[in-house]
């Protein structure tokens, strides 16, 4: 929500609605410049980036996500950009910010 920063799943099409308004489905593109990284360290996958942590501007969340799991993790402003989460096979990186919008990245 743009509002109040809260996330909302599904995984099917539906209504949804936060702070008295309607959202919709954000779009993911790929970070082709690697802003957010993801690698594997035995049964752990290690995020960091160089996108900025600021109060105007910072990854309000990441998500790995597989064909059965969704892990999400919340970040907020000033926060280090540096996560250590458990590996799941196959996943993708998905991750957020309110001026770049929704990314995506191989693992």
């Amino acid at each position: 929500c743009p509002e109040c920063g809260n996330i909302v799943t599904s995984l099917t099409d539906g209504e949804v609605y936060c702070c008295g308004r309607q959202l919709t489905a954000l779009k993911a593109v790929k970070d082709s410049e690697g802003t957010v990284k993801a690698e594997r360290d035995g049964s752990e996958v290690i995020i960091s980036g160089t996108h900025p942590m600021t109060r105007e501007d910072y990854v309000s969340f990441v998500a790995l996500v597989s064909t059965d799991t969704v892990l999400v993790r919340k970040l907020y402003p000033e926060w280090d950009l540096m996560l250590h989460l458990p590996r799941i096979p196959q996943a993708l990186l998905y991750w957020y910010s309110a001026r770049e919008g929704l990314h995506w990245s191989g693992i």
